[in-house]
């Protein structure tokens, strides 16, 4: 696994449990990740939605669990990024990280 397919796993992985938050809009989500991967750091940088909706972020990344050990043979110990998340409640249609139908849904 490449440093570039890690960062899609885990703007994916964000992308999937919004699915599951009872709400719409979307968030900008920055993630500090270490070596072992986990999340030392979740910050919510902007917010398009109810008033709620960052909580709810803060939540659901709290809840989303571990993430794999970032790929050997990087020369980062620690990764940030920035993922955008979109949610679209009561739709079953699942979104990328860029707000666009995902593949396989159009």
């Amino acid at each position: 696994t490449t440093l570039e397919g890690y960062i899609d796993y885990v703007s994916n992985r964000l992308q999937v449990e919004a699915m599951k938050v009872q709400q719409q809009g979307s968030a900008d989500v920055k993630l500090t990740i270490d070596k072992s991967g986990e999340v030392k750091l979740a910050e919510v940088v902007r917010v398009n939605g109810p008033s709620g909706l960052s909580d709810e972020v803060t939540r659901m990344v709290d809840l989303m669990g571990s993430l794999p050990p970032l790929p050997s043979g990087t020369d980062v110990g620690t990764l940030v990024l920035t993922s955008t998340v979109v949610f679209n409640y009561p739709s079953r249609d699942m979104y990328d990280r860029f707000g666009e139908r995902a593949a396989g849904q159009r």
